[in-house]
């Protein structure tokens, strides 16, 4: 009987469809741009990012910590489970007054969206 059982539960699981698992699904916030607004040279403005894994199965995002001189990330990378999120910090410290911008790139495992650009924008000033 037990040898009948296994035969059966064996043959049974061969014939239920295989459900797959949804793929990671990166998303990004603020979707675009992350505009500092004004911030006195010399000085430092913090802005907070949320990376988001919607799908299934984890996923591993990089991104340039220091994508230039003015705008920079404490990481350089990160893996986010099924459903999770992850936030994280950038700053703007303007060397000089005008107005500046940079594009952080993210590379991910997700398959429809494996290269994610946010555009930084901020204007240095000086206090008169």
């Amino acid at each position: 009987m037990t040898r009948r059982l296994l035969v059966a539960s064996l043959l049974l699981a061969c014939l239920l469809p295989v459900q797959a698992q949804t793929p990671p699904q990166f998303t990004v916030s603020p979707a675009r741009q992350l505009n500092f607004g004004k911030v006195k040279v010399g000085k430092r403005k913090v802005r907070w990012f949320t990376l988001r894994n919607r799908g299934g199965g984890n996923i591993n995002v990089s991104w340039n910590a220091r994508p230039s001189g003015e705008f920079s990330t404490r990481y350089g990378g990160i893996a986010i489970g099924p459903n999770e999120k992850f936030r994280f910090e950038c700053d703007f410290s303007p060397p000089d007054k005008g107005r500046y911008e940079a594009e952080l790139v993210f590379t991910t495992d997700d398959p429809q969206r494996p290269e994610v650009t946010l555009l930084l924008t901020g204007t240095g000033y000086f206090r008169q």
